[in-house]
């Protein structure tokens, strides 16, 4: 007779996505400050900063965030608000959270919806006409 699968087991597994789906969304409701100073503010997830999130069984959960740039001034900023945030999920005991050397981000990591968003943005820039006060000699003020 085959092994039956283990019905508590299954509903672990279903636990530990469902886990994974949330801490996702929590993830990706911290909006990245540089986009945001953009105009265009994108959570984490998708702006592809998250290279990693693992969740062992006793609710340890470890993020691996992808800066942009080596010198990102954001990293305290974004391990108090992942911690933060991570630990607000019923099922989060812990957190870590590390970063890389922020030399491997691209924008072919973001999602595709963010990539369209940023490309109308680019698109709307390029046919903005100039700043007329552009060609002012410095000191000059406009009254």
């Amino acid at each position: 007779m085959p092994n039956s699968p283990d019905p508590a087991a299954m509903a672990s597994v279903g636990n530990q996505d469902r886990l994974v789906e949330s801490a996702l969304m929590r993830l990706d409701a911290i909006k990245d400050p540089c986009s945001a100073a953009t105009g265009m503010p994108l959570g984490l997830v998708e702006m592809g900063l998250i290279k990693r999130l693992d969740i062992d069984p006793d609710g340890a959960a470890t993020v691996e965030l992808r800066l942009t740039a080596p010198f990102c001034h954001m990293i305290a900023f974004f391990h108090r608000e992942i911690t933060e945030g991570m630990l607000t999920l019923s099922g989060i005991t812990d957190v870590t959270v590390s970063t890389d050397d922020g030399l491997d981000w691209h924008s072919g990591l973001m999602s595709p919806a963010a990539r369209a968003a940023r490309a109308k943005i680019w698109r709307s820039l390029q046919s903005t006409p100039p700043d007329d006060t552009a060609d002012m000699p410095a000191g000059d003020v406009i009254t």
